[in-house]
């Protein structure tokens, strides 16, 4: 970005600044006389009814008036004009992001008494075309809400399944890309996904999912805006206490226990806390606090490998013999592999979590108001990342977690004048987590990565990969946004300006994990498991930039800054058309590392080392002497490449920020019969979404100042890898690298890079969607929503070589090698530049698309009763789902970086068929009741005050991905980033749910060494199209409402509640096993929770 970009972008805040933010709510209408006629420069008031606050303005000459700016709450608006009887709507209900319409009909008279009208509660949206959804507080509250996290009612939302990760998919984008807002503040875990603090149920008001074309005020989402606003005080005192409880003698067994005969585990979840509000001065300062605890202590089913008896006893390696014997119990239910079985036991865990909220609300004047919030949470949980192969009983190989989360806002409105509003948030949030493992020398990881994928046992030590992990996260915002109403015109501009501060490290690799696949030389992993032979070692050291050493973590100091800018024009063209207009611009510089500890490479493959001959590794011109097998090369091609630094002191970035990220949104509504029952909506948008810190922190593992590497763990003098002392590893047998910034040829490293010309993700959204209004409070709405990813983040490795051609594999079948893999050292010496070996190269190259029928029926709540309907007919796809994470076995890694379109499928969040309905019924019985109406005393207590909720959940299964473990084109990779998938037999899957058998078995495909080779290299599977099994759920709750006598405050009452999660204790499997090598393919042994039953009381005043 050019100084003089830089100097208007600031300009432009710095005219924001000087007039002021708040919210994003509004009321309008016109004013008419009972003729239709639009009656100019009448004075109408709107009065919170919550705090006592008023503002006044003058209908136009259209007879148009307008507030806006306002906060969440209740409302009612009074006009008044000489010559006309006064008229006033009262109990207007106005929710997040809500822009009502309420047209006032004065009469020609000199009768001052005033006409009040009832606000009619649920409107079709006359004024927006974007796709949202509000969560209102009575679902908040009354919905049987498994865990009181509001946020879980996101999933009641048209277009917004659960992905495979637990977190939301909306309208076709990935799990990462949602915004998370609190009060309009800030609230994403920037290092991974989701939120950073979560409010509990009793200090949420309600919240806002917008799924398509948001206003332009709205950005950095590839995904969903999800907005939570909290409660507030107001003139009067109110309040709860709560306590919930759950026990295992009151849940079933969970379906685990009852398949392997074990006991009933102990559970027991306390969830207590309470919350308060009030004037602290009438009409002026307002308080609200509230805090929850969780204490859980349950026995959790889960599973490990362990040896049989016959591997134990061929076992020739005495140090492994005793680790078995020692800490691996014989296995107690199913066959895992040849040699190992599964054993499955339940262990303790518990977690304790808390939740602190407070919030001081301030009406200075009728200009000015204030707030100020803050949350908090803490909590601890000993098991949170699962070692490959489970966890056994008799030693900890799991990280501790603690953490503490909070978030600060601010807010200050300005009401300049009647058609004018400014808004100013101040905004931080901090997410400070450890986790903790047991350190050991070195890790063993039974089984193999680079050539076998097997998992054959549990690791002994702990995950691999990860050590301490201190991770301290910080955002600090400031937005600023000014709303002016011009006539038709509703105008809002403003900016969104973030800093984020991502620091830690994770002890990556720091602790040598060995692996024991013959991959560099060469042997059977299980005969190499019996000796105790380590084939290979990933292992990772760090340096200051000058020396390596052990002792040096990977404690990185990452920040990123976004400066975003936006206009957005409401424009009513006509009585019943409104026009959404709006441009958002988002400049996000290149994230650096606060102390230069990272580095780039430009271009490191087109002049990096290589043989003479890549497409024929056994040419003798490659080789000195022609004699192949020395690998000794005859001479190198290129002159390497160079290292580059890159930090705020070196003048170089790691990668080249775009300048030009301009998002346009167009929408309109338009009302066909100005009645105000029927919208026909449409709408298309751009939004950018965001670097995130996990992308980041790999860089850690980057020359010079950090490698993590696979080694030959027998290395030469006296380590011939037999375990535990003769293991090669950084410091033990091989020396610590040199800190350069010019490798050597055969250098061989693995490398993060970014690509230099890393393009800004975004997606594009369209919808449109007809809505009507059937009778009053019941709204009918049908939906097309459509959804385009483009420059996805994705991860892929450049540094590849070439497809082997016809000579490489000839050379190879000469020379007794066969024709089924790629050798390590083919592939290591085939490479485009041989300073490096692999390059996780984070790429902007995935794309995606998303077509949705969307339906639904919500009746608002009336004489009882409210309930909504969901459903959803979808279709997506892409080249890559993630870019971390494995789902559904679909990796994060492109399969081949020479056909990046073989990785075209089904997006991992396709589901096609999504379904959710809700509903709150006050059953009829009590006094005024259909049953006994007219019932006093005791029996009116106990007939009276009952209700029944209730949540219905159902989706078809998500796509699933299968690799051939085995390397055909010399990607190095054998596991779920092969290059191969495998034939299809055929498509149809036979399930068998007595056995488990829940996906594709062996009998669905075909990929043996004679099908899939090095003349055959790839299958034909279509990624995605197999699928995990579905997901149906009722969550159903009953509550009895008792009126105390002795607390007269209006409202007040006893609450018991009863609650089962999983009512009819139906088993939902998760996603079968996809190692097409496992004897259990296509089977499940673990399910979604059996039902739970809690029981809850609250006092609410």
């Amino acid at each position: 970005m050019s100084r003089t970009h830089r100097m208007l972008a600031f300009a432009f805040l710095a005219v924001c600044l000087t007039v002021g933010v708040f919210a994003d709510q509004a009321i309008e209408g016109v004013v008419k006389d009972n003729t239709g006629g639009v009656i100019p420069g009448v004075t109408v008031i709107l009065t919170s009814t919550d705090t006592g606050q008023t503002r006044e303005t003058l209908s136009d000459d259209s007879g148009y008036y307008a507030f806006n700016n306002l906060r969440v709450g209740n409302y009612e608006v009074k006009a008044d004009l000489e010559g006309f009887q006064p008229v006033k709507v009262t109990g207007i209900k106005l929710s997040v992001g809500e822009r009502l319409n309420f047209p006032l009909i004065m009469s020609v008279s000199e009768v001052t008494t005033e006409v009040e009208v009832r606000a009619e509660v649920e409107q079709v949206e006359t004024t927006t075309s974007q796709l949202d959804t509000i969560i209102d507080e009575k679902r908040i509250l009354d919905l049987p809400l498994n865990g009181r996290n509001p946020l879980n009612l996101i999933y009641l939302t048209p277009g917004v399944i659960q992905g495979q990760s637990g977190y939301a998919s909306a309208n076709g984008g990935r799990e990462r890309g949602n915004n998370y807002q609190i009060d309009g503040i800030d609230n994403n875990y920037t290092q991974t996904v989701g939120s950073t603090v979560d409010v509990n149920v009793d200090a949420t008001s309600e919240f806002r999912v917008v799924t398509s074309n948001p206003s332009a005020e709205y950005g950095r989402a590839g995904g969903a805006v999800i907005d939570l606003v909290t409660k507030s005080g107001t003139n009067e005192y109110h309040g709860a206490a709560f306590y919930f409880l759950r026990a295992e003698n009151l849940d079933a067994a969970l379906w685990e226990e009852n398949r392997d005969g074990l006991e009933k585990g102990d559970y027991k979840r306390h969830q207590y806390g309470a919350s308060i509000g009030g004037p602290i001065i009438k009409d002026k300062l307002f308080f609200f606090f509230n805090t929850e605890l969780l204490r859980v202590r349950q026995m959790t089913v889960v599973t490990g490998f362990t040896p049989y008896q016959a591997f134990r006893d061929s076992i020739t390696n005495p140090a492994i013999a005793q680790i078995f014997n020692t800490y691996y119990p014989m296995p107690n239910s199913d066959q895992e592999t040849d040699i190992s079985g599964r054993y499955v036991w339940s262990h303790a865990e518990p977690q304790n979590f808390e939740q602190y909220v407070a919030k001081v609300d301030y009406n200075f004047n009728e200009a000015h108001a204030f707030s100020f919030r803050y949350v908090r949470n803490t909590g601890t949980d000993p098991y949170t990342t699962a070692p490959a192969g489970g966890y056994l009983p008799t030693f900890q190989n799991t990280r501790e977690y603690s953490g503490t989360a909070q978030t600060f806002g601010a807010e200050w409105t300005y009401i300049v004048n009647p058609t004018m509003v400014n808004s100013l948030k101040l905004g931080y949030t901090r997410a400070a987590n450890t986790w903790t493992r047991q350190w050991t020398d070195i890790d063993l990881n039974f089984g193999g990565y680079l050539q076998d994928p097997t998992r054959y046992f549990t690791d002994f030590g702990g995950p691999w990969g990860y050590g301490d992990e201190d991770s301290p996260l910080n955002t600090y915002q400031v937005k600023d946004i000014v709303t002016w109403t011009l006539g038709t015109h509703n105008v809002k501009f403003g900016a969104d300006l973030r800093w984020n501060q991502n620091n830690g490290g994770s002890g990556f690799g720091m602790t040598p994990t060995a692996f024991f696949d013959g991959a560099f030389n060469g042997g059977d992993t299980v005969e190499n498991m019996r000796a105790g032979i380590v084939d290979n070692v990933d292992h990772g050291v760090y340096s200051d930039g000058t020396v390596f050493s052990r002792d040096i973590s990977d404690w990185r100091g990452w920040r990123q800054k976004e400066f975003d800018f936006f206009v957005q024009d409401d424009w009513k063209v006509f009585p019943n058309f409104t026009l959404n207009l709006g441009l958002r611009y988002e400049y996000k510089p290149a994230a650096y590392e606060v102390n230069n500890l990272a580095s780039t490479i430009i271009n490191p493959y087109s002049q990096g080392y290589r043989i003479v001959n890549q497409n024929n590794f056994f040419d003798p011109a490659n080789w000195e002497g022609g004699e192949w097998w020395n690998l000794v090369v005859s001479e190198w091609v290129g002159n390497g490449t160079d290292i580059i630094l890159c930090g705020p002191d070196t003048g170089n970035d790691l990668y080249e920020a775009e300048a030009h990220n301009f998002a346009p949104r167009i929408g309109f509504s338009w009302d066909p019969f100005g009645d105000g029952k029927t919208a026909i909506r449409g709408g298309y948008g751009i939004s950018f979404d965001r670097m995130f810190g996990n992308l980041l922190t790999w860089n850690a593992a980057q020359l010079p100042f950090g490698v993590e590497n696979f080694l030959s763990a027998q290395p030469g003098g006296g380590y011939d890898g037999v375990y535990p002392n003769n293991v090669g590893y950084y410091g033990n047998g091989i020396a610590l690298p040199e800190v350069t910034l010019h490798l050597a040829p055969e250098s061989f490293y693995e490398m993060v890079l970014f690509n230099n010309e890393l393009k800004t993700p975004y997606i594009q959204t369209w919808n449109l969607s007809a809505q009507r209004e059937i009778w009053p409070g019941n709204i009918l709405n049908l939906t097309y929503a459509g959804s385009a990813g483009v420059h996805l983040y994705v991860r892929n490795n450049p540094n590849q070589m070439p497809h082997p051609s016809e000579a490489t594999i000839q050379g190879m079948v000469d020379n007794g090698l066969g024709s089924t893999a790629i050798p390590w050292f083919v592939r290591y010496y085939s490479g485009m530049n041989s300073q490096f070996i692999r390059v996780h190269n984070i790429d902007s190259y995935g794309h995606s698309n998303y077509h949705s029928l969307q339906s639904s029926y919500s009746h608002r709540f009336q004489d009882g009763l409210q309930f909504q309907a969901n459903y959803t007919w979808s279709a997506a796809f892409d080249n890559n789902s993630e870019s971390v994470w494995s789902l559904g076995n679909s990796s994060p890694f492109a399969s081949d970086w020479y056909n990046l379109d073989y990785d075209r499928g089904y997006a991992a969040f396709d589901v096609r068929h999504i379904f959710s309905g809700n509903f709150i019924y006050e059953l009829p019985f009590g006094p005024g009741k259909w049953l006994g109406g007219t019932t006093e005393g005791w029996l009116a207590e106990l007939i009276g005050g009952w209700q029944i909720n209730g949540i219905i959940q159902a989706n078809s299964g998500f796509p699933l991905d299968y690799k051939v473990p085995r390397d055909t084109l010399g990607t190095g990779y054998t596991n779920n980033r092969a290059p191969s998938r495998p034939n299809v037999v055929t498509y149809e899957v036979s399930t068998d749910i007595a056995n488990n058998i829940v996906g594709p078995t062996a009998a669905n495909f075909s990929w043996a060494s004679s099908v899939i080779n090095l003349y055959n290299p790839v299958g034909d599977y279509y990624r995605g199209k197999f699928r995990g099994p579905g997901f149906w759920n009722v969550d159903f709750s009953m509550f009895k409402d008792f009126k105390l006598p002795w607390f007269t405050a209006e409202g007040s009452k006893l609450q018991f509640r009863a609650e089962a999660f999983n009512l009819f204790n139906h088993t939902n499997f998760n996603n079968p096993n996809t190692n097409l090598t496992s004897s259990n393919l296509g089977k499940s042994y673990t399910t979604v929770a059996s039902r739970q039953i809690q029981f809850g009381m609250k006092f609410i005043f």
